[in-house]
C-alpha cells in the first residue's frame, strides 16, 4: 500500500499553543505522505510562526464559513451556559474541519490533528477504499447530543471501537451530506454549527459535547457500508509525558519503532522525559516507560476507584 497522498490535500487547524508542534510536524507530515499540498487553518498572524513552505495554504480561520468565527461561537455557548465560551476553540476547530468541505474541490481531504503524527500509517487500502482508524475510546455523551439533534438517525456502528485518533480521511460528498442532514435538524440554530451547540447538554458543554471524527465515521458506516474499510494503529495519545513536544528526529524514530502513532496532548512536563533519555541512550524501547507509566494510573485509579466506594458505605 501506498502512503502517498499526492491528489489530496492534508487539512491542519492551528493554533498558538500547536506553533511549535507545527515547526516539526507539517514538514515530516509533507515527508510522509506527500499530499497536494497542506492546507493550515488558524487566526490571522500565525502563518509568520509557521514553515514558510511552498506546498503550506494558509486559510485565515474565520474568512472559511461565512458567519462561523471564535467569537460566534464563544457567543453562543455563554448564551447556552454563561461561563461556557472557555471551550469555544475546542469546538471552533472541529466546525472547521467538517466546513471544509464546503470549500473543497477534491474527492477527499485528509484531517490531521497539529499534535499527532503518524510513521507508516496508510488511508487506503489494497483495493483503493478509504480506511478508518479506530480506537478503543467510548464517550456516550458525543451520541447523545446526536439523538437530541437527530433522533434515532446517527447510532453507534459497533460498542467496542470509536472514531477518534486524531486523523481521519473525509469523503468531501458525504460531509457535504452530513452538513445538509444537520442543516434540516429541528434543532434550534440558524445553522448546522449552532444547531449542533444547541443540542448539547449543558451539564457537560464545558467539557466535551461533540465529536467530529465521532460522528462523521458512524455516519457513513450506517448510511453508506461498504465505502471504508476499517483498521487499527498502535497509538499513544499523551507522548509528550515521555517526549518533549518539540523532539529531535532521534527522539521520533525512536517512539516509532514503538508506536505507529503519537500525539501531545498532556501540554506537560514529567519526570519520565528524563528516564527515556536513559532508555533511548541504551537502545531500550519507550514502550519500557509507558507501560510503567500505564500501570501505575491504572494502580492510581484502582485506588481513586475503590477508596471513594468505602468512604459511600460509609
Amino acid at each position: 500500500m501506498s502512503r502517498s497522498l499526492n491528489n489530496i490535500d492534508i487539512v491542519i487547524p492551528v493554533y498558538w499553543d500547536s506553533v511549535a508542534c507545527a515547526n516539526w510536524n507539517i514538514p515530516r507530515l509533507y515527508k510522509e505522505f506527500n499530499p497536494k499540498k497542506i492546507v493550515v487553518i488558524g487566526p490571522a498572524g500565525i502563518e509568520k510562526q509557521i514553515p514558510r513552505l511552498n506546498m503550506v495554504q494558509f486559510i485565515e480561520e474565520d474568512t472559511l464559513i461565512d458567519g462561523l468565527t471564535k467569537k460566534a461561537v464563544a457567543n453562543r455557548l455563554d448564551e447556552i451556559l454563561p461561563g461556557s465560551s472557555s471551550r469555544a476553540g475546542w469546538y471552533y476547530q472541529q466546525f472547521l474541519k467538517l466546513g471544509y468541505a464546503l470549500t473543497c474541490r477534491d474527492k477527499y481531504y485528509l484531517i490531521f490533528d497539529m499534535d499527532t503524527s503518524t510513521k507508516g500509517v496508510c488511508f487506503f487500502d489494497d483495493v483503493g477504499k478509504p480506511k478508518f482508524y479506530t480506537s478503543g475510546e467510548n464517550h456516550k455523551e458525543y451520541f447523545e447530543t446526536l439523538d437530541r439533534m437527530l433522533p434515532g438517525r446517527i447510532t453507534k456502528y459497533d460498542p467496542k471501537i470509536s472514531f477518534i485518533v486524531n486523523y481521519m480521511i473525509f469523503k468531501t460528498e458525504y460531509v457535504c451530506e452530513l452538513l445538509d442532514i444537520f442543516d434540516q435538524s429541528l434543532s434550534v440554530g440558524n445553522s448546522w454549527w449552532e444547531k449542533i451547540l444547541n443540542s448539547i447538554d449543558v451539564s457537560y458543554i464545558k467539557e466535551a459535547g461533540f465529536s467530529e471524527f465521532e460522528t462523521y465515521g458512524n455516519y457513513v458506516m450506517k448510511y453508506h457500508p461498504g465505502e471504508y474499510s476499517l483498521d487499527t494503529v498502535k497509538q499513544y495519545r499523551t507522548i509528550d509525558t515521555f517526549i518533549s513536544m518539540t523532539p529531535t528526529n532521534e527522539q521520533l524514530e525512536w517512539v516509532f519503532e514503538s508506536y505507529d502513532s503519537i500525539t501531545f496532548e498532556d501540554w506537560g512536563k514529567s519526570n519520565y522525559i528524563s528516564v527515556c533519555k536513559i532508555l533511548m541512550k541504551h537502545g531500550m524501547p519507550v514502550t519500557v516507560a509507558t507501560s510503567i507509566h500505564d500501570f501505575f494510573g491504572f494502580i492510581k485509579l484502582q485506588i481513586k476507584y475503590h477508596w471513594g466506594k468505602i468512604h459511600k458505605k460509609g
